[in-house]
């Protein structure tokens, strides 16, 4: 398969397009005020678990079942999030209105979501890599199931880790740089 129909059909291409959507239902519901403010308050808790299923489709894509899919599948839906979010929080109006609880709460229910996503995509690619593990899978349905979900857990706190760390370095200097 050649390289741009493979980033045509991968997870960078899927979230762009779900971000312009976003973006604009956005636009529509700007008012920061009553039934606005509610709506902006769920997409806060759904947008996670939204997205994440959206972009990891695309390991269904010829070809897509391998590391550096992976790689761009997380970093870019925690980048879509994260923008995503910012966009919604922004909907939320000037003043005290949970715009601090907001952030933390993308950054977790991102990192749930996402090593969900992860624990699971990567037991397809280690199976369409390596065929003794897709033996080992095949003949152990359910141990392989509990030690996939299993592996959420220490995938989970690494991303989570990972992003908060990087998040912050990155906050503050764009807060250093451009809003002294």
């Amino acid at each position: 398969m050649n390289r741009p129909l493979t980033y045509l059909l991968g997870p960078e291409a899927v979230l762009v397009l779900f971000s312009a959507l976003l973006f604009w239902f956005c636009s529509r519901h700007n008012s920061g005020e009553g039934r606005d403010v509610a709506i902006m308050e769920k997409l806060i808790w759904a947008i996670p678990f939204l997205i994440t299923p959206l972009a990891f489709a695309t390991i269904l894509a010829p070809d897509a079942k391998n590391w550096w899919w992976l790689g761009r599948a997380i970093v870019f839906t925690y980048l879509a999030i994260m923008v995503c979010g910012y966009r919604l929080i922004e909907g939320l109006g000037s003043g005290a209105r949970g715009q601090d609880a907001a952030l933390i709460l993308l950054l977790v229910l991102g990192a749930v979501a996402i090593a969900i996503a992860t624990s699971i995509t990567a037991a397809m690619i280690l199976a369409a890599t390596k065929p003794g593990f897709a033996n080992w899978f095949q003949g152990n349905k359910v141990l392989g199931t509990f030690l996939t979900a299993l592996a959420t857990i220490p995938i989970g706190i690494v991303l989570g880790l990972t992003a908060t760390f990087l998040g912050t370095i990155l906050l503050s200097f764009y807060c250093e740089v451009f809003k002294r």
